[in-house]
């Protein structure tokens, strides 16, 4: 019987494998560069996230130590660049993130290929996902949100390695990256650090004492974030807006007429009657007041060095605990618009990321082929939802659906639930560690979409940006387990050789 050959790709090493990823990477890049896609550095003066650029270039480590409205890492990468490159900061900025989209592409290849897909699927869904318009955006965009996927893959193929092989080195290293991503974005809470570091406890109890070690060191970290704005705020938190999140979810949406009454009857707060992202002076005068940490500039000053509101002035913190009050109480009060802003907020997760990125100035030179994606790949439709669903009226006015998403992610995730329990296919061709690696995506995967949904309305898609590679993943694992039902695989779909993904028994070290 004649043998059908591997494709060249798939006799080659993992360096001539990586050689290969990065000329495709470095090829598309450079048709983008001809394009005109260039780094887009607005955001550091316009974020509210990041503290003003001046301070950050000079008083860095008090700037970062009196954030409270984002943890404090990404200010501190940010501040680092600003004072070792000065004059040269875009150049920086743009080797940094162009080596963390290599990173990422290159980790979902590997990440694949580690959980049983084979190279040639690896490859192809990792370049397509590489090559889209949302990646080639937030790739050029002054950002944390390519960087925590790019931490995110990483600690996949940490947590991939310590579950096969008991390296140390790797348990260490996949705490410090999870610890890493809890204090760069707030969406990343302490809660998500105990939850993982106990799921991976529970899976390495023989070892349990060492594990335990290796987690709670970085864990320190996680929580010193939030006991340090304890002590100086009053405020267990690692992000002092969450307040003001909550109440767009709630009051935030109510009718103009029904806040006003509310307030005049003194169950809402008057912060109900402005709009969250105002400076601190267009709130009542007793939100105006906040005494104290006199020579901090990042705590004291109403606008930044770029004429932006900062949303870090001490005032900032009593407003948030007003928006927040009344939060709860329209949670209660009118749950309906609670449903219906949740509602939104997920329909905006099953849209692409690009649309998010829309302010970037690279997103005109991209808006062809986006929308070229938006149609053919995420399947756009315009169906008026706001017809027939009373209760969302104006929260879905004028806008789009994706088949493609509604329904391929649904799908991924729970094929990705269905492996990871060892069902169907995925019981004969995925080892334990394998699953349990699985299992993590998944998680992340729903805690990223349950907390970005219930704390966002509008910027859900772009947290899903972050999970958009363990989709990835887990579709390759539908394709490799769809064509292992084949009656006869075509060589090039066998999972990769087993030299890229070393059997737990081979160079084990104990823990």
């Amino acid at each position: 019987m004649l043998m059908e050959p591997r494709p060249p790709i798939l006799r080659e090493s993992l360096p001539r494998l990586l050689a290969y990823l990065f000329a495709a990477f470095a090829l598309l890049h450079v048709v983008y560069h001809l394009l005109g896609v260039r780094m887009d550095m607005t955001p550091l003066g316009v974020f509210m996230q990041y503290a003003d650029p001046e301070l950050l270039r000079t008083r860095l480590i008090e700037t970062c130590w009196y954030l409270h409205i984002q943890p404090p890492l990404f200010n501190l990468f940010l501040g680092c660049v600003l004072k070792a490159f000065p004059g040269s900061e875009t150049v920086a900025f743009e080797v940094i993130f162009l080596a963390l989209g290599f990173g990422a592409y290159a980790g979902l290849v590997l990440l694949q290929m580690r959980l049983g897909v084979s190279r040639v699927v690896a490859v192809g869904l990792a370049t397509v996902f590489m090559a889209s318009p949302s990646f080639i955006l937030y790739e050029h965009l002054l950002a944390y949100t390519l960087p925590c996927a790019f931490l995110l893959i990483v600690s996949a193929l940490l947590l991939d390695t310590f579950l096969r092989g008991r390296h140390r080195w790797a348990g260490w290293s996949f705490f410090i990256c999870v610890a890493v991503l809890c204090g760069t974005r707030a969406t990343y809470h302490l809660a998500f650090y105990v939850a993982v570091a106990a799921g991976v406890l529970w899976v390495m109890k023989p070892a349990w004492r060492t594990v335990l070690w290796m987690a709670v060191v970085p864990g320190l970290f996680v929580a010193g974030i939030y006991v340090k704005n304890l002590a100086l705020f009053g405020e267990f938190s690692a992000c002092s807006f969450a307040g003001k999140n909550a109440w767009i979810k709630t009051i935030g949406n109510l009718r103009w007429e029904d806040k006003e009454a509310l307030v005049r009857e003194g169950f809402l707060s008057p912060v109900s009657l402005v709009n969250r992202y105002e400076a601190v002076p267009s709130y009542p005068a007793e939100f105006q007041q906040a005494e104290g940490y006199e020579g901090i500039p990042v705590l004291r000053e109403m606008t930044k060095s770029s004429g932006e509101i900062n949303y870090n002035h001490l005032a900032q913190i009593a407003i948030a605990r007003a928006y927040r009050r009344d939060a709860v109480y329209g949670l209660f009060h009118y749950p309906k618009v609670f449903v219906a802003t949740n509602a939104q907020a997920w329909l905006n997760y099953m849209t692409p990321p690009s649309e998010k990125a829309a302010d970037s100035s690279n997103y005109p030179l991209l808006k062809p082929l986006a929308e070229v994606y938006d149609r053919f790949v995420f399947g756009e439709v315009n169906i008026p939802l706001e017809e027939s669903t009373p209760l969302l009226e104006h929260h879905l006015w004028g806008t789009s659906q994706y088949l493609g998403l509604l329904v391929a992610l649904p799908l991924l995730l729970g094929y990705g639930f269905w492996c990871a329990c060892g069902r169907g296919r995925a019981k004969h061709l995925m080892t334990r560690e394998q699953r349990l690696a699985v299992l993590y995506l998944c998680f992340v995967i729903l805690y990223v979409a349950l907390a970005g949904n219930t704390m966002e309305l509008n910027e859900t898609s772009r947290f899903r940006f972050e999970t958009d590679p363990f989709y990835v993943v887990l579709a390759g694992l539908l394709i490799q387990h769809g064509a292992a039902r084949l009656a006869r695989t075509p060589l090039w779909l066998l999972p990769a050789r087993v030299e890229l993904r070393r059997a737990a028994t081979h160079g084990a070290e104990p823990v």
